[in-house]
């Protein structure tokens, strides 16, 4: 028989110094696996500690791989395996919940199903009665900024009274722009006799801007900037409802779409397979649409094909 090469010598020292510590040379050769070179115990079980795997190396022998780390991962990376955990954009718990961090998904990834609705900016205005000037000392806040009416202004903040309801607004917007701190735009509409106030940035946020007056016989749409929303992604529910004999008779149905809230909703009518104009009236509650037919056309069969925008 051939003598065993230096490497086949090495490996053969290796597998033998890692159990004969604790058996006994007759236990090692009846439990050694002639073919793998894995040594069984005597319970034919190969002995690990707990959360461990065998994985073969680099010299073809198979090595104990630590795999207990929580929520850690077992991946190749093209020669061997490692337990690593996971980064980046997600995380995973491990019961198998996966995390996808705030911000990680962008417009490119949504489904068709899926829209982005754009962030709205806050808005608001005061509304004078062309006329009716304003009188010394009555006041116009724009959140921190308080401007004041003067018979003469003479300092940051002060107005003058022009005379006129409409020159005496034009005299406050001059006055924004020169020392105006707020992110807002203002503009005159002296046809509708108001002073209209938008937030430079969309957001809720331009909503805590304060607009409030003492102007006499001139008030704000609220007591603050309204209307402001943030970039928002809308589910697209698109709805083919076939009209019952009952729905028919009763003139009535309701769908729910499985929305919460509805922002706009789309419906087209087909009159044995063709599109035609029914009057109906539509009442939202939530994510429940209500239709009540008004002319009485709707007839067994008839279809209602309903696109409904949400979250």
């Amino acid at each position: 028989m051939a003598r065993p090469t230096t490497k086949e010598q090495a490996r053969m020292n290796k597998r033998f110094n890692r159990i004969a510590s604790d058996i006994n040379l007759g236990t090692m050769l009846k439990n050694l696996d002639k073919d793998t070179g894995v040594y069984y115990g005597a319970s034919d079980s190969i002995a690990l500690v707990q959360g461990s795997m065998l994985i073969g190396d680099s010299d073809g022998e198979s090595t104990a791989l630590d795999v207990s780390t929580d929520a850690n991962l077992i991946l190749g990376d093209g020669t061997t395996a490692a337990s690593v955990a996971m980064s980046g954009d997600a995380t995973i718990a491990n019961d198998g919940t996966l995390t996808i961090a705030a911000g990680a998904v962008d417009d490119a990834m949504l489904s068709s199903s899926l829209a982005k609705r754009p962030a709205i900016k806050a808005q608001g205005y005061i509304e004078y009665a062309n006329g009716t000037d304003a009188s010394a000392d009555e006041t116009v806040t724009i959140g921190s900024d308080v401007y004041t009416f003067k018979v003469a202004a003479g300092a940051a903040f002060e107005v003058t009274i022009a005379g006129t309801a409409d020159g005496t607004a034009a005299a406050l917007l001059t006055e924004i722009g020169n020392n105006g701190t707020e992110d807002v735009t203002v503009t005159l509409d002296d046809t509708n006799d108001r002073i209209i106030v938008v937030a430079d940035v969309a957001g809720v946020a331009g909503n805590l801007t304060a607009l409030e007056t003492t102007w006499t016989n001139a008030t704000s749409t609220n007591a603050t900037l309204a209307d402001g929303a943030d970039a928002a992604v809308a589910q697209v529910v698109p709805i083919r409802h076939t009209i019952t004999t009952n729905e028919a008779t009763n003139a009535f149905l309701r769908l729910d779409t499985g929305l919460t809230s509805i922002e706009s909703l789309q419906m087209t009518y087909y009159d044995a397979g063709v599109e035609a104009v029914v009057g109906a009236t539509v009442s939202i509650t939530g994510g429940v649409v209500g239709i009540t037919d008004t002319a009485g056309g709707w007839a067994n069969g008839d279809i209602l094909d309903i696109l409904a925008i949400g979250t």
